[in-house]
């Protein structure tokens, strides 16, 4: 019997402006492409906070009006899950800044309380102990925040995940960053965390493997992680794939192509066969109904 590692495909659905047709044309051809490769499994962080009522007139815009399309997914087999960006500056540690933070998430997540979200991934990876507290208290059994890695100085979020478990596991009320015996009830699941070099680093620099990379940035990363590794996460921001929008753009890492992403992921299945694993595709909600997969951080208490 094969060796099982799991894999989560998650995208960012972003609404930035000028990008539309992400929920027009790109979301639908990336999940056409799925179900072609026999995978009707992956996890959508839909946008719903006050940022997007300021430019489109609701928090829950997208749902109102791309709702078909949500429930398609979903009928699939996919998930949709919350995307909220809190745009306060990036001084949690203020108090005025984080309260309005917690004030932005209530609002937000009180227009959402008929679309059995039950997964959050927090815009831009933010993270405090009191934002984790009200994810826990407002019902969400899954956060997808972390990215395990070192601070960086040019990284405006600097060091908010550094030293953090790299598997998942139940936060504590203290620390976010680790688990403990009286732990919050949501699961939070890191990103996979990688060296993924790019031509401009002055150092070695750990990425999350986001699958609008181009194939030879993530051949020989993604390769690794699988052989080395039992589970995946990966993101992909869907607008980055937008082949017209970005036509002649140049980039080190982002491919901005469609014909990339289907590279990666069929990487991804090849270098399964490769490592003589078989890959399980999953929802983070199913994670967080089923948590108990090897490897997880779930008796790592510290």
């Amino acid at each position: 019997m094969k060796e099982k590692i799991f894999i989560a495909l998650t995208f960012d659905v972003e609404m930035t402006q000028r990008f539309h047709q992400e929920l027009t044309e790109i979301i639908p051809n990336i999940a056409f492409f799925l179900a072609k490769e026999t995978i009707q499994k992956a996890t959508w962080m839909v946008r719903a906070d006050r940022d997007i009522q300021k430019r489109f007139g609701a928090m829950d815009w997208v749902f109102q009006n791309h709702g078909k399309l949500l429930e398609k997914l979903v009928a699939q087999g996919h998930e949709i899950g919350w995307h909220p960006h809190c745009s306060y500056g990036y001084q949690l540690d203020d108090p005025g800044t984080l309260s309005n933070v917690l004030k932005d998430l209530e609002e937000s997540w009180s227009t959402l309380n008929k679309a059995n979200i039950r997964t959050v991934r927090m815009g831009w990876g933010i993270m405090h102990n009191r934002i984790m507290e009200t994810l826990d208290r407002l019902g969400l059994t899954v956060d997808s925040s972390s990215i395990p890695r070192p601070a960086y100085s040019w990284d405006k979020w600097n060091g908010l995940w550094q030293d953090g478990l790299p598997t998942p596991y139940h936060p504590s009320p203290k620390n976010y960053k680790k688990t403990c015996n009286h732990h919050l009830g949501i699961l939070e699941i890191p990103l996979s965390v990688t060296h993924v070099p790019a031509s401009y680093d002055s150092m070695k620099v750990m990425r999350y493997l986001n699958l609008a990379f181009k194939p030879g940035n993530l051949f020989q990363p993604i390769k690794k992680w699988i052989a080395d590794n039992n589970y995946l996460v990966t993101i992909t921001h869907p607008h980055e794939l937008d082949d017209i929008k970005f036509a002649g753009a140049k980039h080190d890492l982002l491919s901005y192509s469609m014909d990339s992403f289907r590279e990666n992921i069929r990487n991804i299945i090849q270098f399964c066969e490769i490592a003589g694993k078989e890959p399980v595709f999953f929802t983070l909600n199913e994670i967080g109904e089923n948590f108990s997969f090897p490897g997880s951080a779930s008796m790592a208490l510290s």
